[in-house]
């Protein structure tokens, strides 16, 4: 059996809280925050993500221009982060009774997902120009970082923040 420093039946704070949370009560005392887990980031305004579809448009290359689109458009258009965005397919955007639907099977929970209509049109374009491939680039499903070569290259200029995946999503 083990016991922990400064936590027992005496301690004032300690039997009915997970371990991880005891250094810190003892350090702050009783009147430490609790912090939640989840961190929402601001949206981006309409403007800014006309400014990144902008970019999106400006790239040098056809398939770096669709690759950087279907990037904004998941993520701002049907909430998609790095785990679901790194295994959607052409075959994956559906086209669906007057919508567009992602259809995720990577990453932690498969499941179908509506896309903002805005983003139709990008989305079906990319689809069909990558076929069988996969949108967001590459051959495999397991590889790493599959965001951070678009997002550096939509870091554009002094009007427009670096692009952050996390606030794309909470725009959706």
């Amino acid at each position: 059996m083990f016991a922990q420093r400064g936590v027992g039946r005496d301690a004032p704070h300690g039997a009915d809280e997970p371990a991880g949370h005891r250094p810190a009560r003892r350090t702050f005392g009783a009147d430490a925050p609790r912090l939640s887990r989840e961190r929402a980031k601001d949206p981006y305004s309409r403007g800014e993500i006309a400014g990144y579809l902008a970019l999106c448009d400006a790239q040098p290359t056809p398939a770096r221009r669709l690759r950087a689109s279907v990037l904004v458009s998941l993520s701002a258009g049907a909430g998609l982060v790095g785990q679901d965005l790194k295994g959607v397919a052409g075959p994956d955007v559906v086209a669906r009774s007057g919508g567009v639907v992602v259809c995720v099977s990577a990453g932690p929970r498969p499941r179908v997902v509506p896309v903002l209509a805005r983003y139709h049109d990008r989305l079906l374009c990319a689809s069909d120009y990558a076929g069988k491939g996969l949108l967001v680039g590459g051959t495999s499903t397991s590889r790493r970082n599959v965001t951070m070569p678009l997002t550096a290259s939509l870091s554009g200029g002094r009007d427009l923040p670096r692009l952050d995946i996390a606030r794309l999503r909470a725009t959706w």
